[in-house]
């Protein structure tokens, strides 16, 4: 991995802020650490163009603590173009962007050209080259830290409506969320894991067997704790030796791993299930295991 400039850890302490802020609110808020009113996924606004997820838990996470009534943001630049402007002492949060403005040679590292020259080869030239990816950090803005709001009113209440919290939306049926899980579960199971009926009421990963087992949607009390169940063991399930294999879920040259490493681990697991139920607009919550790390967690955050 390429080494920080003091500018790139900067943000990362930030970001480390970011997420030691949300577990210190799960401990108040039942286990609740991400996306509490159920806002929809991040994206640059006006386009709606989406972010990776390490980018995502970041704006939401600053969307969060800040009760922004969205996760849309938007560069102080396109703000300006579009007649609006960034409030005065707001603070942005940071936002990895990588470019790929610069193409080399695959035989000869000197031969290097820019994307505008090498959009312009001929397809069989554009596979003797490939691209040189630069890391960069930009800072991003909420909406609701600019004008938007004042210089146009109904813009904004449309993005209310259409991305804000669940209740803004009008989100009550269940039946929506049950039909994505189901959608998601059938995914799963043909390009990724066997998924299979609990027989103790229970949601489980069997790592021996490499399935996972989910309850009968009358196990439980709502659709969002389906939900929670569901992306939960799926996470855990990429962990296995077939495919990320994660220290942490599975043994490492027959050595079970050290506490340390599995704890990491859950804090890594809890991070990708709070990823993707951001995706679905769900509120992220931590599962009884993982409350009893939170010191830990922090304690490590702040420490490496």
């Amino acid at each position: 991995m390429t080494e920080k400039n003091q500018h790139e850890q900067n943000a990362a302490d930030r970001q480390v802020e970011l997420l030691i802020n949300a577990l210190e609110s799960a401990k108040k808020n039942g286990g609740v650490w991400l996306n509490p009113t159920g806002k929809t996924k991040p994206q640059f606004y006006p386009k709606g163009v989406t972010v990776s997820p390490f980018n995502s838990l970041t704006l939401a996470l600053h969307s969060d603590q800040n009760q922004y009534k969205t996760n849309q943001y938007t560069l102080f630049s396109e703000a300006k173009k579009r007649g609006e402007s960034v409030k005065g002492n707001e603070k942005g949060v940071p936002f990895i962007w990588y470019n790929w403005n610069e193409y080399t040679n695959k035989n000869n590292p000197e031969d290097k050209i820019s994307r505008t020259d090498y959009l312009k080869l001929a397809p069989e030239q554009q596979e003797q080259y490939k691209g040189v990816r630069s890391r960069e950090m930009r800072i991003l803005f909420n909406i609701d830290q600019t004008t938007l709001p004042f210089v146009s009113k109904e813009a904004y209440a449309d993005v209310i409506k259409e991305h804000g919290s669940s209740d803004d939306r009008g989100v009550q049926n269940d039946n929506q969320l049950t039909l994505a899980t189901n959608d998601l579960l059938l995914k799963a199971r043909d390009n990724m894991v066997d998924v299979r009926m609990s027989d103790n009421g229970m949601a489980s990963f069997n790592k021996r067997e490499d399935f996972i087992a989910i309850p009968s949607s009358e196990n439980y009390a709502n659709a969002e704790d389906r939900a929670r169940d569901v992306v939960a063991q799926l996470i855990n399930a990429t962990g296995h030796s077939q495919r990320l294999n994660r220290e942490g879920i599975m043994s490492q040259g027959g050595k079970v791993a050290s506490e340390d490493v599995a704890k990491q681990n859950a804090l890594v697991s809890e991070l990708a299930t709070g990823a993707k139920l951001l995706e679905m607009g769900i509120p992220a919550k931590l599962s009884p295991e993982s409350m009893k790390m939170v010191d830990y967690w922090q304690r490590e955050l702040k420490e490496n």
